[in-house]
């Protein structure tokens, strides 16, 4: 068991992307299922694939360039870029949040957006409440990103997405509350007011810590109990229905490559149907069997 964890550990951060290591679980669970358990833990420690996003706004606090590249410097507080930035009109804000969801949801790029949001605040030019806007933006980008994917697949898989999007959604939610109350009460006790600079990096990188924890806590306590619950013999349960998304999914090149082979070697397996006597056969069995073969010649042509 415990080598089990430190293997789906290992792979979760190798693969520098939560979307990234959420889709590959996904994928792994639909495909193998004597992996199953293995899937689902390492769809459960999908947030601490951002551990690269960490190390990076904590290198934003020691930046020996900090504060030389402020665009405030720049181009002055009567800019209207800079004046969006700190909030002082609301409807200029409010564009500037679906902007960034918008960019943030076609470009799957979470990391890279929340990375320019922490640079902004490190070097003065980002209202700290414009900040915590813009992550939870980001964030709620990657959540209904995953969440369209859900109609097109079917039956185990369907109902494990459906449920880690939704638990996923509710962790966000907390997040978001718990983020602006901290912020109110920090800045009711003085905590920002020293200067224009001080804390903003800091605070900024405990809330993306509370975002990824939480979300981690609540998919790792389903998993466990999840786990446990083992799905009966006689359940006719469809696979491989991610094949339709394959094209879509943000998966890895040697991934798709595995994916490919073990798609050849279950293919070759299940012409053992092709001598057997389908009348024989319970119908919703050769129904699904006919299926799941429709599903992995789309999934090889998507592969290939």
């Amino acid at each position: 068991m415990i080598s089990m964890v430190f293997e789906q550990l290992k792979l979760t951060l190798k693969s520098f992307s939560i979307l990234k290591n959420q889709h590959q679980a996904l994928v792994t669970l639909d495909f193998d299922k004597n992996q199953r358990r293995e899937a689902l833990m390492r769809l459960c420690f999908s947030p601490l694939a951002a551990w690269p996003l960490l190390l990076v706004l904590l290198f934003l606090i020691i930046n020996p360039l900090r504060y030389n590249l402020s665009l405030t410097n720049m181009l002055g507080m009567e800019n209207i870029l800079v004046q969006t930035f700190f909030g002082m009109d609301w409807l200029y804000a409010a564009i500037l949040c679906l902007f960034v969801f918008a960019v943030s949801f076609y470009t799957r790029k979470e990391s890279l957006m929340i990375a320019m949001v922490g640079f902004f605040i490190s070097q003065g030019d980002m209202h700290l409440l414009m900040g915590l806007s813009l992550l939870a933006c980001i964030v709620l980008a990657r959540l209904l990103t995953n969440l369209r994917w859900v109609r097109s697949l079917e039956s185990h898989t369907k109902s494990v997405w459906l449920v880690t999007s939704i638990l996923s959604f509710i962790s966000w939610a907390l997040a978001v509350h718990l983020s602006f109350q901290m912020y109110n009460y920090l800045l009711q006790a003085g905590f920002f007011s020293q200067s224009m600079y001080a804390n903003r990096l800091e605070f900024f990188i405990l809330v993306v810590c509370l975002y990824y924890g939480l979300e981690l806590i609540v998919l790792s306590v389903w998993g466990h109990f999840y786990t446990l619950k083992n799905p009966e013999p006689s359940e006719f349960t469809i696979k491989y229905s991610s094949s339709r998304l394959l094209k879509k999914l943000t998966l890895g090149y040697r991934f798709k490559d595995d994916l490919k082979d073990q798609i050849i070697v279950i293919k070759n397996n299940q012409r053992v149907y092709e001598n057997a006597d389908l009348d024989l056969l319970p119908k919703r069995l050769v129904e699904l069997h006919r299926k799941e073969e429709s599903f992995l010649t789309t999934a090889l042509s998507a592969l290939t």
